[in-house]
């Protein structure tokens, strides 16, 4: 195992004033784009999840949490299951959501946090509010489900592909986002393939959930659930950083609009910096700008994950 010592250099001066966000001419939240981090049973998520749980499960189980950037605000809503929980942070705190009671029908979680930029460095910059979705599928426990999340826009194209192990045609329904869905899909080598294009009402701004089931006449039926965010064409996804890994650390340079980025609980105001770096351990990468433009780098075994 290498570990690599560095302390975090800055890269800019200490007097040096937060830079506006030129690259996107929309912020996150007035695209409809979820770009808050989410922490959801120690997975990360990057504005969006899906999950299932249990019917009589408790919510105190799940671990829900959210990762603040210095110091703001976050609130959790949820009309379907009737939560409205808010709280201040400082100090780049991981926000945990307190939930409680049974697990009895299914939850959609709207989370939004603005977050404020140090005295010093602000300059007067409009700092847009990030937001998100976390679905919650009570499922019972004889129900076999699979789920996935897309962020999509305009005329898209985005293809479920769901290993279901059949091989004669299943039947297929969906319905949610606009379009009542119905097909009889034939698998290619235990595959079934599902245009999601297809089941939804196309260019509609924000999220909606599909819900149905695949009807097989070999294996138990499946439920099926689908988050997808429709988000504005005009809004510019935060770009991977430059990132290299040496004797002196991780360095990050990332677009020159990006306010804050940092390694797991450090951070600093800067578009790059080296940061300290120990290659046998997991690692997360973070990107910000205050148009709240995010992207997560999740390091792993040599390996790494980007989270636009």
């Amino acid at each position: 195992m290498r570990i690599l010592f560095l302390f975090i250099i800055l890269l800019a001066t200490a007097c040096a004033h937060i830079k506006s966000d030129d690259m996107s001419p929309l912020a996150a939240s007035q695209a409809q784009y979820p770009t808050i981090e989410l922490n959801i049973n120690k997975q990360l998520y990057n504005g969006l999840a899906l999950i299932s749980l249990p019917v009589g499960s408790r919510w105190e189980d799940l671990n829900f949490s959210i990762q603040g950037y210095n110091e703001g605000q976050v609130r959790v809503t949820s009309n379907s299951c009737n939560l409205d929980y808010s709280t201040v942070y400082v100090k780049n705190a991981l926000i945990r959501v307190p939930i409680q009671g049974e697990v009895t029908k299914d939850c959609v979680f709207g989370v939004s946090m603005g977050f404020k930029l140090p005295r010093e460095k602000w300059s007067g910059i409009k700092v847009w509010p990030i937001i998100g979705w976390v679905v919650v599928k009570a499922v019972a426990k004889d129900e076999e489900w699979v789920g996935t999340y897309r962020k999509v826009t305009g005329q898209f194209l985005s293809t479920w592909k769901i290993k279901s192990g059949d091989t004669n045609p299943v039947q297929v329904f969906l319905n949610g986002c606009g379009v009542a869905y119905q097909k009889m899909i034939t698998p290619k080598d235990g595959i079934v393939e599902i245009e999601l294009s297809e089941a939804m009402t196309m260019n509609t701004k924000g999220i909606c959930i599909l819900d149905g089931v695949l009807i097989s006449k070999d294996f138990a039926n499946l439920r099926l659930n689908s988050a997808v965010v429709q988000y504005d064409p005009n809004f510019v996804p935060l770009s991977i950083p430059v990132y290299s890994l040496d004797a002196k650390g991780l360095y990050i340079k990332a677009e020159e609009s990006v306010t804050i980025i940092g390694v797991d609980q450090y951070f600093v105001f800067q578009q790059e910096g080296t940061f300290t770096f120990d290659e046998g351990k997991e690692h997360v990468v973070r990107a910000l700008t205050v148009k709240g433009r995010t992207i997560l780098g999740l390091y792993k075994e040599g390996k790494w994950k980007w989270l636009q």
